[in-house]
C-alpha cells in the first residue's frame, strides 16, 4: 500500500514538474517572437506598416471636463494585411494606460497592461492556440482559474482591437 501511495505521488510530481517545463519553455518562446517583432518595429525595417488612430487629437472637450486622447498602432504585414501587434496609449484626465495585444491570426498571444507606469498592477498574458499559458500581476504569477474574468477581458480587448483593424483593411 505504502509502494502504491510512493509511485502515484512521484507520478504526479513528475507530472507537475513535466508541465511548469512546457509552461516555462513555451512563454520563452513567445517572449522570443514579442521580442523580435519589438525590434522589428523600433529598427523601424520596410516587413511591417503601422496604421495609427488618434482619437481627439486636437483636445476638443466641454469646459470644466477631462482631457482625453487616445493612440492606437496597429502593425501589420503590408502584402497579407496579418495584424502582428496592436499598442494602445491613452490618457483620461491624470490616468494613462499603456497597452500591447500580441497576435497571430485571430487570436491573441500576449497581452501587456500598464495604468500610471504602475509595475505592480502592470498585466501579463500569455497563450497558445487561445489557451492562457501563465498570467501574471506585478511579475507574480496569478491562479488562472482564479482570474478567468481578467484573462476573458484581455481576450475581449484584442478581438474589439482586431474589429477595429479589419473595419479599416476590408473598406477598400
Amino acid at each position: 500500500m505504502k509502494k502504491t501511495i510512493t509511485i502515484i505521488i512521484l507520478a504526479t510530481l513528475c507530472l507537475t514538474a513535466t508541465r511548469a517545463q512546457d509552461t516555462t519553455r513555451e512563454v520563452q518562446e513567445i517572449r522570443a517572437e514579442y521580442n523580435l517583432l519589438k525590434s522589428r518595429i523600433e529598427g523601424q525595417t520596410n516587413d511591417l506598416v503601422c496604421l495609427y488612430l488618434e482619437d481627439n487629437k486636437f483636445d476638443q472637450r466641454e469646459p470644466g471636463a477631462r482631457y482625453y486622447n487616445e493612440k492606437i498602432y496597429f502593425y501589420y504585414t503590408p502584402d497579407e494585411r496579418e495584424l502582428k501587434i496592436v499598442i494602445v496609449v491613452s490618457q483620461f484626465g491624470i490616468f494613462l494606460t499603456y497597452a500591447e495585444y500580441m497576435v497571430d491570426g485571430e487570436s491573441l498571444v500576449f497581452a501587456f497592461e500598464q495604468e500610471n507606469e504602475d509595475k505592480e498592477a502592470e498585466k501579463r498574458l500569455y497563450q497558445r492556440d487561445g489557451k492562457a499559458v501563465k498570467y501574471s500581476v506585478g511579475n507574480k504569477d496569478e491562479n488562472m482559474a482564479e482570474n478567468e474574468d481578467e484573462i476573458a477581458m484581455l481576450n475581449k480587448k484584442t478581438f474589439q482591437m482586431l474589429r477595429i483593424f479589419n473595419a479599416y483593411m476590408l473598406r477598400d
